[in-house]
């Protein structure tokens, strides 16, 4: 391959790279999430195929037949999917598909050879620090001056930037921009990485995610410790002077206040001493999580339950081994805070072994690489921080299902198999079927991403009217349902707002039983749900919905009054009295209740 062709494609990865990290900036929901999600399905089979297609290379076939394995286990789950989730299952395999392109797109690109890409590498250093300069700046305005930036289009999204989510890339960004900070030859390059590093520690700090801190320095120490004992020699003075800033945002963000709109955020020694107590507070809840979700995995260890459902099946064993302290109508874990045992509890054992030892195959690469002190051990040092510091959090957070920490992370597994070399010759049409297959991958992310885009959209408009007075909000929840029927958050969303704003049963029905379709547990859907077949006369059909929110969730008196109110329109007094006894021992100060329920 030429030189131009590889600096082209180098730029491509890089520059999706920094896309992917910035598109951050909007914030953690709408419209940033979609933004991201709908940049990995459109370029990256598109950036596989064009390198595929100008390398006439495959990946390593160990690295392609453990993520085909994935995506064959994916596909098999989906199969055992309902028909009214199939389409939301099937866009989640698609996304799983697409983020694992990001490891066989740098794992396919040639190496020269002296083993090293230079060019690929110095073109991700670039990347990651300009990302870091940008998530790290900006969320340092609004962590530390409170500052709101771009309006967004919901609660509780009112931060900039989200801190739980932006540390998970953070954890994957920073080693990557460490060793231009001791090895680059352009001064530019080193002061824009040093600068990254800085502003991206500081923020990293400023989240007060102490998972992610763990992370990162276990990270570190495992990236010391695959290095040979260094000879004692004093840096030269451009490199101190290079650490000054990286000194001083940290310092600064070790005492510095954080104000968040959301909640008072506690100091960094609060949040270091809340470390020894893991059965208070969140603690607790992943505890919870973390049982139940083993329950989840023996009942279906094999296939899962399917891709991107865990929030699905989740509410029916939130008490399987121990109640979930933050479980409520209003409150519903979408993730367990494990991302092994989230892909284990969705894709099964067949989809998630193929993938850890994917990623912990490039972690040994890459750290067996780094035993050395020249430029490439560096940076495979970083490679195996970057990647242990991802797995490492993953235990406690969701790193890997979040849409660019998960792409960072296969981009950086990608070039660790890379370095590892055997790859395997593709010409003629060999190498023009997967070019294809991909190319025609790309385009269904992008009518996907494009859907979603709109959509992201209308969800500007439906908060505006609601707060309006809902003029025209039915309208817009319509568009948004009929343009994106596979994101069940979207349908849920849009099906409440018609709740919300339309009492009519004739038109806000429709919207709450798709919506239910693709989120069959979702609580607050099952009572508004059942409200508006009661109300539209349909009893049989208002207690069913009632009584399912109720074997979910038995402590709460709303779905014990529904079903108790389901009866007594059915003539069943008997059932009704027996279903009001129910709703007010889950709480008997339940006003509607006692108003409902006295003289039964």
């Amino acid at each position: 391959m030429s030189q131009r062709v590889e600096r082209l494609l180098a730029s491509l990865w890089a520059g999706q790279l920094l896309a992917v990290a910035v598109l951050y900036l909007p914030g953690a929901d709408e419209p940033g999430r979609i933004a991201r999600e709908a940049l990995i399905l459109l370029l990256t089979p598109a950036a596989l195929a064009l390198t595929l297609a100008a390398s006439r290379l495959l990946p390593p076939r160990a690295l392609l037949g453990l993520l085909a394995a994935a995506a064959s286990a994916a596909t098999l789950g989906l199969l055992r999917t309902g028909s009214a989730e199939a389409l939301v299952v099937g866009r989640d395999v698609l996304g799983l598909f697409a983020l694992a392109c990001a490891a066989l797109g740098t794992a396919a690109l040639p190496r020269s050879d002296s083993g090293d890409r230079q060019v690929f590498d110095g073109a991700v250093e670039t990347a990651a620090g300009a990302a870091l300069v940008a998530l790290g700046g900006l969320g340092l305005l609004q962590g530390w001056l409170g500052w709101d930036g771009i309006a967004q289009v919901r609660s509780p999204a009112a931060t900039f930037v989200n801190r739980n989510v932006a540390a998970q890339a953070l954890v994957a960004l920073v080693p990557l921009a460490v060793p231009p900070m001791l090895h680059a030859r352009r001064r530019a390059k080193q002061w824009l990485c040093t600068t990254g590093v800085g502003l991206g520690l500081a923020f990293l700090i400023a989240t007060r995610s102490r998972g992610a801190w763990i992370a990162v320095l276990v990270g570190a120490a495992i990236a010391v410790a695959s290095r040979p004992a260094p000879r004692l020699r004093i840096p030269p003075s451009g490199r101190l002077r290079a650490a000054v800033p990286v000194l001083v945002l940290v310092g600064a963000a070790l005492f510095l206040p954080v104000k968040s709109p959301e909640t008072a955020m506690p100091s960094v020694g609060g949040a270091l001493t809340s470390l020894g107590s893991p059965t208070g507070g969140s603690g607790a809840i992943r505890i919870a999580l973390w049982r139940n979700t083993i329950g989840m995995i023996e009942r279906r260890p094999w296939l899962g339950v399917g891709a991107g459902r865990f929030q699905v099946a989740y509410p029916t064993v939130h008490e399987l081994r121990v109640p979930t302290p933050s479980f409520g109508v209003d409150t519903q874990p979408k993730h367990p805070h494990n991302d092994l045992l989230e892909s284990a509890a969705e894709i099964g054992v067949l989809g998630t072994a193929p993938l850890a030892v994917a990623i912990l195959a490039g972690f040994c690469f890459s750290f067996v690489r780094g035993r050395g002190n020249d430029a490439a051990a560096a940076r495979a040092r970083a490679r195996a921080a970057s990647i242990a510091g991802v797995l490492v959090h993953g235990l406690v957070s969701f790193p890997l299902h979040s849409p660019a920490s998960a792409w960072i992370l296969w981009l950086v597994v990608g070039r660790s198999w890379s370095a590892a070399g055997g790859k395997t010759g593709a010409r003629g049409r060999l190498r023009a079927v997967p070019v294809v297959l991909l190319l025609g991958a790309s385009a269904l992310g992008a009518w996907v991403g494009v859907s979603e885009a709109r959509a992201g959209r209308e969800f500007g408009r439906l908060t505006r009217e609601i707060r309006s007075g809902c003029r025209g909000a039915v309208e817009s929840a319509a568009r948004i349902q009929h343009g994106v029927p596979w994101d069940r958050d979207a349908m849920g969303r849009a099906g409440m707002a018609v709740f919300h704003c339309d009492a009519d049963p004739a038109t806000s029905l429709p919207a709450l039983e798709a919506a239910l379709l693709t989120h069959p547990n979702q609580i607050n859907l099952l009572l508004a749900t059942g409200a508006r077949r009661l109300k539209a006369g349909d009893a049989g059909g208002a207690e069913e919905a009632f009584e399912r929110a109720a074997r979910i969730l038995p402590r709460s008196p709303r779905g014990w009054l529904g079903v108790a109110m389901s009866h007594a329109a059915s003539g069943k007094a008997d059932a009704a009295r027996r279903s009001c006894a129910a709703a007010l021992r889950a709480d008997p100060s339940f006003a509607p209740a006692i108003q409902f329920c006295s003289g039964r």
